[in-house]
């Protein structure tokens, strides 16, 4: 940051007064030129003058959960839903996330989808199909993406476990079922007769592929599949928590 002194020198030999007169000044080198403000220090400034105002890339998981448990509160309002979970990054925990996702089992597609585009505090519809809804909606001072997928009720667990992700860990789900001759998507398993297998628990999707149900928080690079995950530790392992000091 800068401190006072700097701010004063500033606006007394470069009249400084607002970021559009700070960044006209650091593009044309005026500011480096000054005494005692070297070049990565003015760098360092037009770069956070410019991400004033611009929309993130990622958004920490303490952000997610808060709005998260808006759009819940939202959802279990609506008619028509059955089913609904969160999936993609933030359902694994990822620190940081670009957008949230969820996945919504109906019978009652329209019925639904009229309700979902009435949400609070929406900023605009990015894209409005039948059977996902891409909003952007405002919080906490940020405008963050939002999905919708509307599926039928069979194939509820096979949507959340494909958009859960990630892209790797899925790339070794579809390796297994190649290994047995059939093929898995959002929608089911496609058996070798090409039946369509809609199981109704993420846990009976990973033993019919001969393996343990693998925690969201562990589905990353497709190395949990190798390792032992019989004993994971669960919530009620845990008898107190660490003290800790960070900067983050």
């Amino acid at each position: 940051g800068l401190g006072s002194k700097k701010i004063a020198k500033l606006y007394q030999e470069l009249q400084i007064t607002d970021k559009e007169t700070l960044q006209k000044a650091c593009e044309e080198g005026k500011v480096s030129a000054l005494n005692g403000f070297a070049k990565k220090t003015e760098q360092n400034i037009l770069e956070a003058v410019k991400a004033i105002g611009a929309k993130k890339d990622r958004y920490p998981i303490e952000l997610m959960r808060g709005l998260n448990q808006e759009i819940v509160k939202f959802i279990e309002q609506l008619e028509g839903v059955k089913q609904y979970s969160t999936a993609g990054s933030f359902r694994r925990y990822k620190e940081m996330s670009k957008d949230l996702d969820f996945i919504i089992s109906t019978s009652e597609p329209k019925k639904v989808h009229q309700q979902l585009l009435r949400i609070p505090n929406k900023v605009k519809d990015v894209a409005v199909g039948d059977t996902k809804i891409s909003l952007e909606l405002a919080y906490d001072d940020e405008t963050i993406g939002v999905d919708f997928r509307l599926i039928e009720p069979a194939a509820f667990y096979h949507t959340l476990q494909h958009f859960t992700g990630s892209k790797d860990h899925n790339i070794r789900i579809r390796q297994l079922a190649k290994a047995r001759d059939e093929k898995v998507s959002e929608y089911g398993i496609e058996q070798q007769d090409g039946k369509l297998l809609q199981l109704q628990s993420e846990e009976a999707i990973y033993h019919h592929f001969g393996v343990d149900w693998i925690a969201p928080a562990m589905r990353e690079d497709g190395s949990e599949f190798d390792k032992d995950l019989s004993q994971i530790i669960q919530l009620g392992d845990i008898n107190g928590d660490l003290h800790m000091h960070t900067t983050y």
